[in-house]
């Protein structure tokens, strides 16, 4: 799959589709994290790679600027960062859970989860803020925008 968006990739797909069956044909093993929020539960495969697209943003440097992104309409912001991935992993987690009574999968990623941003939007999609004005709002860590 093309390294495009925000966040860490799973690499060695050509095709959604291709990612989607390997995802069902995995290994999975219940997994626990302190980042996982309650009511959801994780698991973990080590047949599925990716490179880490999160960094801490208070290693960036003090003059950076990060824009805050909404893109999937939770109604929370997260930090990101133009740049460049981190390391290669050799696991991804899936986290689960609950949503109008149904079961479903949150998300999928390589490497270990952090904790969602609480930052309400309220129209700060696309908004670029520096670096200390990202924490002073609570944010920890930054998407890495390929």
């Amino acid at each position: 799959m093309p390294a495009t968006g925000a966040g860490s990739i799973v690499d060695g797909f050509d095709s959604a589709e291709e990612l989607e069956k390997a995802l069902r044909n995995a290994e999975w093993e219940e997994y626990s994290h302190p980042a996982l929020a309650q009511g959801t539960i994780g698991f973990k495969t080590y047949g599925i790679t990716g490179r880490i697209g999160i960094i801490d943003i208070d290693s960036l440097p003090s003059d950076c600027q990060v824009t805050l992104d909404d893109r999937k309409n939770t109604g929370t912001v997260s930090a990101t960062v133009q740049g460049v991935l981190g390391s290669q992993i050799g696991y991804t987690i899936a986290i689960l859970g609950d949503e109008a009574g149904q079961e479903v999968l949150f998300t999928v990623h390589p490497g270990d989860p952090v904790t969602p941003s609480k930052v309400h939007a309220n129209d700060l999609h696309g908004v670029t803020v520096s670096r200390d004005e990202a924490l002073k709002m609570g944010l920890v860590t930054a998407k890495i925008v390929r």
